[in-house]
């Protein structure tokens, strides 16, 4: 049985959080129409509202994104310890938000940075083409950032399994968002298959992969506020039972959406790889920065 919330902050808090990301998907969805018919403007040697470009109006923006998840994580945590000095220890391991902070933050970095583009840019190419020649079509950051790629997901699941039991619109939410990053994690797997048909399919593909990681990010940023919204302003004894059964932090629950994660990417990472030898058959043009590698 719900019984409804007696302090009007939480209902006003809850408004307030539902405007403001009814605002960042507007924002999302206007860059992507922008992307779609100014991809090509270039001012001041940028070009401005290209979502396959760097250092212009859709980076900054999605970097602020993952900003706001690391802080959002922060208020996370900082409710979380408040709490247990009320209610006995009841959150275990709140230091864990730290990782998602860590992430959050590290992501937001990247991305105004194009650090996970440049680091080691020209020796994973080298070490990829010794592998296979079907290597070369696959994105070559991902190949690189594989482990990193399945320690977050996997970090989430079993993270968000264990702590959003209190808050169904929290962990709806939330895997809703894992689920569109896989999404735009395989699309981006797939962009020199993309890039070959044509230059319109590739810019189709590119709005559709940049449009998805934004919302997953602000789905991921949504379950996280509505998560502390919740325990700051609605700690029932429903919530408070809920929490209390999570005494271990990698629960049946927990293992069932870990093993449905690493299932999925296990897939997307298959799938992939098929797209990149359906490429090297073809004798598909090779990538541009494959090209300065190899000489060719």
């Amino acid at each position: 049985m719900n019984i409804k919330s007696s302090n009007p902050k939480y209902y006003s808090s809850l408004n307030t959080v539902r405007n403001f990301i009814i605002i960042l998907v507007f924002v999302s969805a206007l860059l992507a129409v922008l992307h779609y018919y100014l991809a090509d403007l270039k001012f001041g040697g940028v070009y401005w509202f290209n979502l396959d470009k760097e250092r212009n109006l859709p980076t900054w923006f999605s970097g602020m994104l993952f900003f706001f998840v690391g802080c959002a994580a922060l208020a996370a945590l900082y409710w979380e310890k408040k709490n247990n000095e009320i209610h006995n220890l009841l959150f275990r391991i709140p230091q864990l938000w730290l990782g998602v902070a860590l992430i959050g933050f590290a992501m937001s970095l990247d991305e105004m940075t194009i650090l996970h583009e440049n680091l080691f840019w020209k020796d994973i190419r080298q070490v990829s083409s010794n592998l296979h020649g079907s290597m070369i079509y696959v994105t070559q950051w991902q190949v690189l950032y594989a482990p990193v790629i399945v320690f977050t997901f996997g970090y989430f699941a079993v993270f968000f399994t264990n702590r959003f039991g209190a808050s169904r619109r929290a962990i709806v939410s939330a895997f809703a968002g894992i689920t569109v990053w896989m999404i735009a994690l395989l699309l981006e797997g797939t962009r020199q298959t993309f890039k070959n048909a044509g230059s319109e399919l590739y810019s189709l593909q590119t709005l559709v992969e940049e449009f998805f990681e934004m919302f997953g990010a602000i789905l991921l940023l949504y379950s996280i506020i509505n998560y502390t919204i919740d325990i700051a302003f609605d700690l029932n004894d429903s919530r408070k039972e809920n929490l209390s059964r999570a005494t271990k932090l990698l629960s049946k629950k927990g293992v069932f959406a870990l093993g449905i994660i690493l299932i999925v990417l296990t897939l997307s990472g298959t799938i992939i790889y098929n797209f990149a030898e359906e490429q090297f058959v073809q004798d598909a043009p090779i990538p541009k920065l494959f090209q300065k590698v190899l000489n060719k």
